[in-house]
């Protein structure tokens, strides 16, 4: 659907952004008299929300998703929009037939159409769902059924697409209605069942179950249950606030000594009220922290120019420059020379922008981050099996070559040093933020391929099934952006044989050198490394003999023997300890693990060019209907691959968090 033209300017406003979504349902029967303090109450739901999970953060655009009902719907919309929310409203069915539902004698205020149309021109952006099971607008006209059933659509699409749904209705789940208040908040607890969203995928990950907030409002409807308005305890109501200072250190001593002494810590096993607030919690932290960055490194010069240096990258060919009959083998490949000059594809480029500038700025700006953030990782690692090496050295010489406080100083400073970067580590989330930046970056950019492709599919419905604390934003991220997408997004022109043949040139040949190359080079790293590692254990024990012999076949002097020999033990024990540094950064650093998978995507994209290869070429002219699906379904399955062998990496590095031991 196309943006509303007098709200243009917030489009930049959620521009490679990501808005925190809350989604509305309730009941349409509400008292008017009541419509001031349910307002109210929503304000300062409102404003507990960007109090206590985006501590007023300027940088996260908050999106209501309201479908504009009479009633919850539109009472929730007009006050979000006073407080500055940006209204995207999905609606059950085509405007001109849902407008049906306010005309007089249908309608239940007198006012319902004028306000319907009042808040369709302060929305953002509209959705319209689609006729489901057949359906057409006289039958859903005609049929209650029917008509029910689009407002289910509707709900389920608001559920699926929302960070926390506010209910404003009396909590009555007695007679749950097709659509209504108490299905929907029934839905956003526990998950969308298999027989409504028919896909046993989505089923299973249940990434549409979040918080509700719940704003007790009575109705008209004659035996409901009259209810108090007040707002139902939420949030910190339910999970207390996050302990900062002193009580969060003494929370984090005691789950130490818990879990020392084989104890599980405090909260391990919490309700799944309380579980899905701290998710959320953990979720719109990440999101905020990605927001910030984004627009800090985007106020700056430098920041700009990384930007524009991660979406180049994309938009390069790295492969084909210097071997363009590359592009057409159905045989195996040669693999690319190391003078392969990469080629820029700007006119690529700038079409992408035209027709995913959304997908385009939000990757720019993950992988950028991405990159930043691995600099920190890596650093981290090897500046704490450094001062680990280092704090060797001081205490070997020490205990057997000079026993001087200067060197026992040095050994504690170092050791205090390390544990200092270990703090600072994880205070920063260098290793979180690096993982998170760079499995959005990943999902980002097959989202770019497939619109450059021109394929519609939902990156979002493609994504691995969700891990509680690896992949629950990403999923959010990208499910959040398909929405925007859905909204505001430009229509895609059909498939043709062109679009197919540049993603090949920037993805499935990019992707087969880089795995190619990089899968080598790991393993080569990896080998090498646990050479090192044995050859300096293998010298101590060497060390160690040679020097026995000397000792005492060579050195006749019993001052100087005792002398070589603490020489002797120290040289063998910082060789043991190089050993077992070069040995614990190369596991840590995970690069085997790494090589392997690589070598697996290598092989898989080999393939996929060679498959993509033999379809394209199968009619040079112009590709056939049957050419365009089967190249759209390699394409989608090799999404899907990319963003699996993604997860598998984000796993093998949450194996291996960030410690002083190393």
């Amino acid at each position: 659907m196309p943006i509303n033209p007098a709200l243009k300017q917030l489009d930049e406003k959620l521009l490679g952004r990501i808005p925190l979504v809350i989604g509305v349902t309730g009941h349409r029967d509400l008292y008017e008299t009541d419509d001031a303090r349910l307002k109210d109450e929503f304000t300062r739901a409102l404003e507990r929300l960007k109090r206590d999970y985006l501590d007023r953060d300027p940088d996260t655009p908050i999106v209501i998703l309201s479908a504009l009902a009479e009633g919850a719907d539109s009472l929730v919309a007009e006050a979000a929009l006073e407080q500055g929310a940006i209204l995207i409203a999905p609606l059950p069915m085509e405007k001109d037939e849902y407008l049906e539902d306010f005309k007089p004698g249908k309608a239940i205020r007198a006012d319902a159409e004028k306000r319907f149309e009042s808040l369709l021109t302060r929305a953002f952006a509209t959705i319209e769902m689609p006729y489901c099971d057949g359906g057409t607008r006289e039958s859903v006209r005609n049929d209650r059924k029917k008509r029910d059933a689009q407002y289910q659509d509707v709900g389920l699409y608001i559920v699926n697409h929302c960070h926390v749904l506010v209910a404003l209705w009396n909590g009555d789940q007695s007679g749950e209605l097709t659509g209504g208040a108490a299905q929907i908040v029934r839905f956003k607890r526990n998950g969308i069942p298999f027989e409504l969203s028919k896909d046993a995928r989505n089923a299973l990950d249940g990434s549409e179950i979040g918080p509700v907030i719940e704003i007790m409002a009575p109705r008209k409807k004659a035996g409901s249950p009259q209810v108090a308005i007040e707002t139902r305890p939420w949030g910190f109501d339910l999970t207390g606030p996050p302990l900062r200072g002193p009580r969060r250190i003494v929370r984090d001593s005691v789950d130490f000594i818990r879990i020392f002494f084989g104890l599980h810590p405090e909260g391990h096993s919490a309700p799944p009220e309380i579980r899905g607030w701290n998710v959320f919690r953990a979720t719109t932290g990440q999101t905020r922290r990605f927001n910030r960055e984004g627009a800090a490194r985007a106020a700056s010069p430098k920041g700009r120019r990384a930007f524009e240096k991660s979406l180049a990258g994309v938009f390069t060919d790295y492969a084909d420059a210097a071997s363009p009959d590359r592009r057409a083998m159905t045989a195996p490949i040669p693999e690319p020379g190391k003078d392969v000059q990469p080629v820029h594809l700007r006119d690529i480029q700038a079409n992408a922008l035209e027709k995913a500038g959304r997908w385009c700025e939000a990757y720019r700006r993950a992988d950028a981050l991405a990159l930043t953030s691995q600099h920190s990782f890596r650093s981290d690692w090897f500046k704490l099996f450094l001062a680990g090496f280092v704090a060797i050295m001081f205490f070997e010489a020490y205990a057997h070559l000079c026993p001087h406080p200067a060197l026992l100083l040095l050994y504690i400073a170092t050791l205090v040093y390390g544990f200092s970067l270990f703090i600072r580590a994880r205070v920063r989330h260098h290793q979180e933020r690096f993982l998170d930046y760079r499995s959005l970056a990943e999902a980002l950019r097959v989202a770019l391929y497939w619109r450059v492709a021109r394929i519609e599919n939902h990156v979002a419905s493609a994504y691995p099934i969700k891990q509680p604390s690896e992949l629950a934003w990403v999923t959010i991220v990208v499910r959040t952006l398909d929405m925007l997408d859905d909204a505001v997004g430009p229509a895609l022109a059909p498939a043709d044989r062109q679009s197919f043949d540049d993603v090949r040139r920037l993805w499935i040949v990019g992707q087969w050198a880089y795995f190619t190359r990089r899968s080598r080079e790991l393993t080569l790293l990896a080998e090498m490394r646990e050479e090192w590692s044995l050859v300096a254990l293998a010298a101590s024990p060497l060390v160690g003999a040679v020097g026995l012999a000397i000792l005492y076949l060579l050195i006749e002097d019993a001052h100087a023997r005792e002398e070589a020999r603490h020489v002797m033990i120290v040289i063998m024990g910082l060789l043991v300890g190089a050993g077992a540094v070069i040995a614990g950064y190369t596991e840590q650093l995970a690069f085997k693990a790494q090589g392997r998978q690589y070598e697996r995507m290598y092989l898989l994209f080999e393939r996929a060019l060679l498959l993509v290869n033999t379809a394209l070429n199968a009619h040079p002219d112009r590709a056939t209907s049957d050419d365009i699906r089967q190249l759209k379904e390699l394409y989608i399955e090799l999404g899907r691959e990319a963003m699996k062998e993604n997860a598998e990496w984000v796993a093998i590095y949450r194996q291996r968090p960030i410690r002083p031991a190393g």
